[in-house]
């Protein structure tokens, strides 16, 4: 995707939704509260700071939080005696050395692990042999924190939210999903919400909307988010479906006129709804987000380059 079309195309359709009838516009805060005077736009650090730091770890977290992100994302799923894990994938290849560690192992599926088997992997030293975003390269990761990847632990998820909390801050939680175990998983990831009493520092989101409809059905209290890789007719009839109060969608997909319409359709609506971009990272296509009033957040691998655009609009 050329974001410079993008950045064009955004333009396009913001002017298309600000002179249709019945557009309006919204504001809406990431986690339910006071409605805001203004538009503001919700730094959210896609799997921690990954552009700077291995995705999905504490190291990568604390380094969002430092950037001056609002909240930060990441994945959860099984392991195979039913602990919870920050990973992405499905596998732990990419983003660990558990080919080195059990090299005589038929599957590296997450799931056919157990947490202490997890719990001996490294999962910080792949960032710095593979370098994924050129961070390293280009000098924008500090001899400092270069120092504290290698031997970086797979997190479970108490120790996220346990971060979370000590720093006063917010969580997306992606939970995966899952053919056999979802409504297991998604019980056991609001327990820990519960028992932690973050109900209010966290969102819950899927893909999979079965998920985010069975996480209101057991907790209505805890904030949900659909993920949709393109806009479709009947967003208002999705977002109610599933109750859910946050529409993720693909910054890929903001070219398209369908896009458009379902943004309007949801400021129209006047339901609280927010409205969040995943993954956008290039300076200019943020530049241009940013000023869409209908965008209430935005995921990047990046939050410190946002936050330093945020910054320099409010000045």
């Amino acid at each position: 995707m050329d974001w410079k079309i993008v950045c064009i195309t955004l333009f396009v359709v913001f002017t298309a939704i600000m002179l249709a009838p019945g557009g309006t516009i919204g504001t809406n805060s990431l986690i339910q509260g006071e409605p805001s005077d203004e538009v503001a736009v919700t730094n959210i650090a896609h799997r921690g700071a990954r552009g700077v730091a291995p995705e999905n770890t504490l190291v990568a977290a604390k380094q969002a939080y430092e950037s001056g992100a609002d909240m930060w994302e990441t994945d959860v799923q099984f392991t195979s005696d039913k602990n919870i894990v920050l990973m992405h994938d499905d596998t732990l290849e990419r983003t660990s050395d558990v080919e080195s560690v059990y090299p005589d192992r038929e599957s590296y599926m997450v799931s056919d692990f157990t947490l202490e088997e997890i719990r001996q992997l490294d999962a910080g030293s792949w960032f710095l042999n593979s370098d994924p975003f050129d961070t390293i390269a280009n000098g924008e990761v500090s001899k400092t924190e270069l120092q504290k990847f290698p031997g970086v632990k797979v997190p479970t998820l108490q120790e996220a939210l346990e971060l979370t909390k000590r720093l006063n801050w917010k969580v997306n939680l992606e939970i995966k999903p899952l053919e056999g175990d979802a409504e297991l998983l998604v019980r056991k990831v609001l327990d820990q919400v519960v028992k932690m009493e973050m109900e209010s520092q966290v969102v819950i989101s899927s893909f999979d909307h079965s998920i985010v409809r069975l996480a209101g059905e057991l907790n209505p209290e805890i904030a949900r988010g659909v993920l949709v890789k393109e806009a479709r007719p009947g967003v208002l009839g999705l977002m109610r479906e599933n109750g859910a109060g946050f529409y993720n969608i693909s910054g890929a997909a903001l070219d398209e006129r369908q896009t458009g319409q379902n943004l309007r359709e949801l400021k129209a609506a006047e339901e609280g709804y927010g409205v969040n971009i995943y993954t956008v990272n290039e300076r200019k296509a943020l530049e241009a987000l940013i000023k869409n009033p209908f965008i209430d957040g935005i995921f990047t691998d990046f939050p410190g380059r946002l936050n330093s655009i945020l910054s320099s609009v409010s000045q």
